[in-house]
């Protein structure tokens, strides 16, 4: 296992021993615990549980279940918005008419969709580790739009309306 850490010290000269340590703070450890798997935020609480059990089994070496807890973390990201759905077909459709998703990326969730399936049942092909963790990254973006990028928009609008006296719709075209 490493550390990183940030520190200041009190010693500056290159080649001198460093005594004492002031303000150390632990940035992060590696390989990452399992309960640091994802540095999303505004993640719920309703989704987080599914990509943090995928990367545990991923690295007790079981893809297949690794694919599925992606599989669930999809849907449980979709249930967030009430997105609603016989299928997960349905429910990629649906958070594309909603405006969740693009159309172009709903290509990157049916590819999850396929291997949570796979995954989920007995076939003869075998998921590698490879396919499961470019499907985890297909998830991971996704969760950082659905909800990293929508909770630090709000709040950017919740700091501009503590600041009403800054102008936010500034027209470049108008001389100063």
């Amino acid at each position: 296992m490493s550390i990183e850490v940030s520190y200041e010290y009190n010693q500056s000269f290159p080649g001198d021993k460093i005594d004492s340590y002031e303000n150390v703070s632990l940035i992060r450890t590696y390989p990452r615990s399992d309960d640091d798997v994802t540095d999303i935020q505004h993640l719920p609480n309703g989704v987080a549980e599914y990509p943090q059990n995928s990367r545990r089994v991923l690295r007790a070496k079981v893809p297949s279940s690794a694919a599925v807890e992606l599989r669930r973390t999809v849907e449980a990201a979709a249930d967030q918005f009430d997105v609603k759905g016989i299928n997960l077909v349905n429910q990629v459709q649906e958070m594309i008419n909603r405006g969740l998703i693009t159309n172009q990326f709903s290509s990157a969730l049916h590819h999850v969709r396929k291997i949570g399936n796979q995954g989920a049942h007995a076939t003869d092909a075998k998921l590698t580790r490879e396919e499961v963790e470019l499907a985890g990254r297909f998830v991971e973006l996704l969760l950082r739009n659905l909800f990293e990028v929508t909770g630090e928009l709000k709040q950017i609008e919740g700091k501009n309306s503590d600041n009403n006296d800054i102008d936010t719709d500034v027209d470049t075209n108008t001389p100063s």
